[in-house]
């Protein structure tokens, strides 16, 4: 298992490319939208309309076999894609991170 965190750069309905704090840009293809049901169903749902966009930060475990370097994955490889959030205090409403 290999993880990334960056930054969204482009949704594509069936794939989500992502830019590393290397500058790398890693293109994951999705099996459904995740990002319009999550953004559509979810957020408003569980987490206080914090939707997924361009500029939010994602973390995205995959798999991927030793010694391999591809910046663009299949579906298949793709394990979780978690937003990433912040609260400050207790009380504060969850913000984009």
């Amino acid at each position: 298992m290999k993880e990334i965190q960056g930054v969204v750069t482009e949704l594509g309905g069936l794939s989500i490319t992502v830019r590393a704090s290397s500058g790398t840009l890693y293109t994951f293809a999705t099996p459904t939208d995740i990002v319009a049901a999550y953004n559509n169903g979810r957020a408003a749902q569980y987490y206080n309309n914090l939707t997924v966009n361009v500029g939010s930060t994602l973390s995205i475990t995959y798999a991927e076999k030793v010694g391999q370097h591809e910046k663009s994955l299949p579906a298949s490889s793709l394990q979780s894609v978690v937003l990433r959030g912040e609260i400050i205090s207790k009380g504060d409403q969850l913000k984009s991170y």
